[in-house]
């Protein structure tokens, strides 16, 4: 049965789906389910018909749910973010190979998809530059520097990426979805997220992304932006 793309609801082109082989090393095949569903009467009283239906405060929760859901991400409306991953934060971070890995992977979908990727960097004269790793996707291909930006990147010293040279691309590409990764997930990721969702963006927190120094700090953003309204995800899950 033909796979179809429905985060982004295209079909997903070669170089999206070389991006994600690349980015995992074996691809598992989930097993088809099969549902059966008992046949019953065919016609029921008028009771066990009513005592079949939700009630009443399930009907509600139902309804606000199906009020409050996303629209289907759409890839012309998506823009990509990466928070943070500079080089002074390498060796402190826990998991960075993967967060590298992760961000890599969706700066090469991005591309694919034409899609803007904004890059940030915390006090740089501090924190040194973007990891060589992405600066040289940043300059096609090109040395990564360590006394100049990356084309692309913005300087802040704020937590949150939410600045203004930020917003203003977000508005120019007519941005409603953001795909989210960087860190930390507990600080700068967490106040991101939050602001973007307060502007009424739709957040993809993607989790192989995202970390922090201390794991424990991890899993409670990640807990904190679910329970706030962002969408937490995996990468692949994301693109797919």
């Amino acid at each position: 049965m033909a796979v179809r793309a429905l985060a982004l609801r295209i079909a997903p082109t070669t170089r999206v789906r070389a991006c994600v082989l690349a980015h995992r090393a074996a691809v598992s095949v989930a097993a088809r389910g099969v549902s059966r569903v008992a046949a019953g009467p065919r016609s029921r009283s008028p009771a066990v018909a009513r005592s079949l239906l939700p009630p009443p405060r399930r009907v509600a929760t139902m309804a606000a749910a199906a009020a409050t859901a996303k629209a289907p991400l759409e890839a012309a409306t998506t823009a990509f973010l990466v928070c943070d991953i500079q080089e002074r934060f390498r060796e402190l971070i826990h998991d960075m190979p993967a967060v590298v890995a992760t961000a890599g992977a969706m700066m090469k979908v991005a591309k694919a998809l034409e899609r803007p990727v904004i890059v940030t960097e915390q006090y740089p004269k501090a924190f040194k530059r973007t990891v060589a790793e992405l600066q040289t996707l940043l300059r096609d291909g090109g040395e990564a520097k360590d006394d100049e930006a990356a084309p692309g990147v913005v300087e802040k010293k704020l937590f949150s990426m939410c600045v203004d040279e930020v917003l203003a691309a977000l508005d120019e590409a007519g941005t409603r979805s953001v795909a989210l990764v960087g860190i930390e997930a507990h600080i700068c990721v967490t106040q991101t997220a939050l602001d973007l969702l307060r502007r009424g963006y739709n957040v993809y927190v993607l989790a192989d992304g995202v970390s922090s120094q201390r794991p424990f700090d991890r899993s409670c953003a990640l807990a904190r932006l679910r329970a706030d309204g962002a969408t937490v995800t995996s990468s692949e899950s994301f693109v797919f």
